[in-house]
């Protein structure tokens, strides 16, 4: 048996996984509302994402 899938390192990963999809959310929707000029900045420097 996988250590990855018996507790508690399968109970760690599902709530890291599972505050991963609820906090990514936030991000995924400025990926999805970026204007071409900022899409384009944000492939120069990722920082551009964090206001920097």
């Amino acid at each position: 048996m996988s250590t990855l899938i018996s507790p508690p390192v399968s109970t760690h990963l599902a709530a890291i996984f599972a505050d991963a999809a609820q906090n990514d959310q936030p991000l995924r929707e400025k990926f999805r509302t970026l204007a071409p000029e900022e899409w384009h900045a944000l492939q120069k420097d990722h920082r551009f994402l964090f206001g920097n």
